[in-house]
């Protein structure tokens, strides 16, 4: 799911289930690691990753939860 799409999503969601205030974070992480041994690339990786951390207000309590994945599931994960 397209990132704006899911953060509208998570935000209604939140308010529908009585949240009083939300807020979310987001940390992209971009890594490349390489193993070279007498000039010859031995071996390499390459990783992106997305956090997303979500707190919020509900009933007068701080919660907080997140998540690497995007979808509809995560959502309610993340309200729940």
């Amino acid at each position: 799911m397209q990132r704006d799409l899911f953060i509208e999503k998570l935000l209604a969601k939140a308010r529908q289930a009585g949240f009083e205030a939300g807020e979310i974070y987001i940390s992209d992480i971009s890594d490349f690691k390489t193993g070279v041994h007498l000039g010859e690339i031995t071996r390499y990786s390459v990783a992106d990753k997305t956090n997303l951390g979500f707190r919020g207000l509900y009933k007068g309590k701080m919660g907080c939860a997140s998540t690497q994945i995007l979808d509809e599931d995560a959502i309610e994960m993340l309200v729940n």
